[in-house]
């Protein structure tokens, strides 16, 4: 969703053809959820809507994270939406411990601080966010007796 609003914004407001891989070079360049991230700039190449003619330009940190602005609103909110439904036992730990950031969005430059600043509670990065998932998917498929009302 992140690489696509890239896309999307880097053809409005620039009139610039970029593909998926571009996007994710963006994103892993210079994007970011937190404006104390946006400073970077980088040199974006793709192709002229108005003229098909190759292009470059530069952009900076700050315009792809108002770019991404939407999809990491809407990972707010799904987060929050959890925490609301937690059970309190859990609520508990979640204050004391906080949350772990996983995933790709994980590797999202000032994600962790967004999250923790909007949700009110200690966010930190998985040590190895895309390792974290798969082991946390072999612990439930290790375990699915114990999970098999939440996930099967």
């Amino acid at each position: 969703a992140m690489d696509e609003a890239i896309i999307n914004h880097m053809r409005r407001r620039h009139h610039l053809l970029i593909g998926e891989a571009t996007a994710e070079l963006i994103k892993k360049t210079i994007g970011c959820a937190h404006s104390d991230y946006d400073d970077q700039e980088m040199e974006v190449r793709g192709r002229s809507l108005t003229s098909g003619a190759p292009a470059a330009l530069i952009i900076r940190g700050e315009e792809v994270r108002d770019a991404i602005s939407e999809v990491i609103s809407s990972i707010t909110t799904a987060i929050r939406q959890a925490l609301e439904n937690t059970p309190p036992e859990l609520s508990g730990d979640v204050i004391s411990s906080g949350l772990a950031l996983a995933g790709g969005g994980g590797l999202l430059k000032g994600l962790d601080r967004h999250l923790s600043e909007k949700l009110g509670v200690s966010v930190q990065v998985a040590d190895d966010p895309l390792a974290a998932v798969v082991q946390g998917a072999g612990k439930v498929l290790d375990n699915s007796e114990l999970y098999k009302d939440v996930w099967f």
